[in-house]
């Protein structure tokens, strides 16, 4: 009887104990899938990801072996700030970079400052909530250079944001790239142990770098980010392009003032511009000042830009310009018509032709 009792005990402790095995397994499942299980895409070619903001989207290149997390850390319609690092983060850098809309810049999944850039990213759209990229594998053998923007830190990146809409529970405190600009911002990514994600940006000298690449795409903009070009070109000037280029647009040889001799002798060299730079700063709200100065020797236009732009950072519109310096007098027919001559040109005599 005692033999007959006592089965049925042990048949419901085995159930119980399978109940709860079961439920250690449930749990465990929803706890891989939720937080660290990450869909990655395999690179070949290239790949478009639709990153929502605080999220990541993961992915490896063809036969690499490493999966890499691209964290969204901020958007705008105009622009968007990635955090990017190889998983697992813990044991890893993180590259952090910024975008404008339309441009592309490339890094290296190495996520060191010293490897040639494997990939190409571009930012195809941005809003407040989201941003499209196209990540496009860079051929190996191909020497790329890492893009200068790219900044390369050592705090932990999100270990948990997922495509699945997973929020970051690290801090993370990185530079945020300036183009061609000096100096640079900082993001700051904090949180708490709740599902948010509060996200503070020091929007001074890297939000200033963004407007900047957001006004060279304007008409404006677009023109004097392409005298760079043309200036950079200068000391590729020769006798013969000089003479043929100034034939074709005055319709006469250069004699005297106008010879390749004086024009190109180091007094006169000075007083041509050697670049263009540009710099932005807030006004109010999303209106900004851009300004375009043409660095020279010439010390009539040592005071100040040769633009001054006031530019709508949320319409990405050219409110107005003012024309200053070696452009005093000038409006925007005679700026385009002056960098469509130089740019006919298309050499180093450029900037030097009346």
């Amino acid at each position: 009887m005692q033999n007959r009792s006592a089965g049925p005990g042990r048949t419901n402790q085995l159930l119980k104990i399978i109940l709860v095995v079961l439920v250690i397994a449930i749990i465990a499942g929803a706890y891989y899938f939720l937080y660290l299980y990450k869909p990655v895409n395999v690179i070949t070619l290239s790949s478009t990801f639709n990153i929502s903001q605080g999220h990541a989207a993961y992915f490896e290149l063809q036969g690499s072996g490493n999966v890499i997390g691209l964290y969204l850390a901020n958007s705008s319609p105009y622009s968007a700030s990635f955090l990017m690092s190889r998983l697992p983060v813990l044991e890893g850098q993180v590259a952090s970079f910024s975008l404008a809309g339309g441009t592309s810049i490339n890094v290296s999944t190495e996520i060191s400052k010293s490897a040639s850039a494997d990939i190409e990213v571009k930012l195809v759209h941005s809003s407040n909530s989201e941003a499209e990229v196209m990540i496009t594998r860079i051929p190996s053998g191909f020497y790329a250079p890492q893009s200068g923007s790219v900044s390369i830190s050592n705090p932990t990146a999100p270990s948990n944001a997922g495509s699945s809409g997973i929020t970051a529970t690290s801090v993370i405190t990185t530079s945020v790239p300036t183009t061609s600009i000096p100096n640079g911002g900082s993001t700051t990514i904090a949180t708490t142990s709740t599902p948010t994600t509060t996200i503070a940006q020091n929007i001074n000298a890297g939000q200033d770098a963004l407007v900047v690449q957001a006004a060279n795409q304007t008409s404006v903009g677009s023109i004097m980010h392409g005298f760079e070009s043309i200036y950079s070109k200068e000391g590729t000037c020769t006798p013969d392009a000089y003479n043929t280029s100034f034939r074709i647009v005055n319709g006469y040889s250069p004699y005297g003032v106008y010879s390749y001799q004086n024009v190109t002798s180091t007094a006169n060299l000075a007083y041509f511009p050697t670049g263009v730079t540009a710099s932005a700063s807030q006004i109010s709200g999303n209106l900004y000042r851009v300004n375009y100065t043409l660095p020279t020797g010439n010390p009539k236009y040592t005071g100040g830009p040769s633009i001054e732009m006031t530019f709508n950072y949320s319409s990405f519109a050219v409110v107005n310009a003012v024309y200053l310096n070696q452009f005093e007098g000038w409006n925007y027919t005679h700026l385009k018509s002056v960098y469509s001559t130089e740019t006919g040109i298309g050499n180093g005599c450029a900037a030097f032709i009346p």
